[in-house]
């Protein structure tokens, strides 16, 4: 019995021991080579959650299957694209297992605790099930790079306005604003971002989330200034002053061709006609007219023009413009006055008459209403 007892306990060391050197087979030494950022590494033997925040004492081995969690701090001034960091599991099958785009992390990351724009925060990766010791994998080798932020004050707006940029470690800034000028409509405008891109040639980001912010939005013409800020937290710094305009919107006045047709229209004193002069937007404002001769004509604030004398008139309808709308091309209208004809008609031009008779002329002047007959008579 005494002899059976010590077998066991040898095999029972054995079996320990054993174990213990599987798990010491497991391990795969975590590898940091990193520039411009802060990287701490923690395993988690479930997924992380949202609200994951390390505890406890960093970890510098990993077993497959396990979550790799990676604490992400850029350097004060810098900032970390999520694309920038990597995980690669290195050994000797083949010196390096490629396994893209699954080992670069934080593609689109999820259970993140934070997610900052300089790129701080909790990011995950599970080491697959195949990375072991026993298959020849070593290390897990955790790559991060971060950017200087950029300045946007001396960055360059190209001669379209529309698009800025600005270079800084090798990286290129570029963001594109989708207008920088429009013409006045009542509505407010401010130039937007439609696009931001990052690149160093061989790496090119298309960020959407918000690095950037523009602000002072105008309504009415003229031209301004917009300013570009940059994001607390972002991969920028200081601001930058857009130009951008609203023009004022065109008019055009229409008016009716003159009374009777031709360059110059014909009037009668007395008679009235609707000039039909238009300004275009309507809303616009008001026409001024002025007249080469006051005592031809009149025109009332509709337009009727009045032929009240004897002559010839030209008519100039104007909109002189305001803030928001530019000045319309003056239209002219001639018109020609002239007197009414008159005619007297009688019934009888000849009458015999004998002393003491009477009789009338059926004398009556045409049109009725231009005055009253005069009559002389011979002896």
């Amino acid at each position: 019995m005494k002899y059976i007892s010590r077998i066991l306990f040898v095999l029972a060391v054995l079996f320990v021991g054993r174990g213990t050197a599987q798990a010491q087979r497991d391990d795969l030494k975590i590898v940091k080579n990193v520039t411009g950022v802060t990287i701490e590494t923690y395993v988690s033997s479930t997924e992380p959650g949202t609200s994951y925040s390390a505890s406890g004492k960093e970890a510098e081995k990993v077993q497959h299957d396990q979550y790799l969690v990676l604490k992400v701090t850029p350097a004060e001034g810098k900032w970390l694209y999520k694309e920038l960091l990597e995980v690669q599991v290195a050994g000797s099958p083949g010196g390096a297992l490629s396994r893209a785009p699954e080992v670069k992390i934080a593609v689109n990351p999820t259970g993140l605790s934070t997610n900052q724009a300089d790129g701080t925060g909790y990011y995950y990766y599970q080491i697959p099930s195949e990375c072991t010791a026993a298959n020849g994998y070593k290390n897990v080798i955790v790559t991060g790079t971060s950017v200087g932020k950029i300045d946007l004050s001396t960055a360059t707006i190209d001669g379209t306005g529309k698009v800025i940029t600005k270079t800084t470690d090798g990286w290129t800034a570029t963001i594109t604003l989708d207008e920088v000028s429009w013409a006045y409509d009542e509505s407010t405008h401010c130039p937007a971002i439609s696009a931001f891109t990052l690149t160093n040639g061989t790496k090119t980001f298309s960020n959407t989330a918000s690095q950037v912010a523009i602000s002072r939005a105008q309504t009415n013409a003229g031209n301004y200034n917009a300013t570009l800020s940059a994001v607390t937290g972002g991969c920028f710094v200081n601001s930058k002053s857009v130009p951008f305009s609203i023009g004022k919107k065109a008019t055009e006045i229409t008016i009716n061709t003159p009374p009777g047709g031709g360059d110059v229209g014909q009037m009668d004193v007395d008679d009235t006609y609707t000039s039909g002069a238009t300004l275009s937007p309507t809303d616009a404002g008001s026409l001024t007219f002025s007249l080469s001769k006051e005592s031809v004509v009149t025109v009332d604030a509709d337009g009727v023009i009045t032929a009240v004398g004897e002559g010839e008139v030209t008519i100039t309808f104007s909109f002189p413009g305001n803030e928001n709308y530019a000045a319309a091309e003056s239209k002219t209208m001639k018109i020609q006055v002239s007197k009414v004809p008159t005619e007297i008609t009688v019934s009888d031009p000849i009458l015999n008459l004998k002393v003491h008779d009477e009789c009338g002329t059926g004398a009556a002047l045409t049109p009725s209403g231009a005055g009253s007959l005069t009559y002389t008579s011979t002896s």
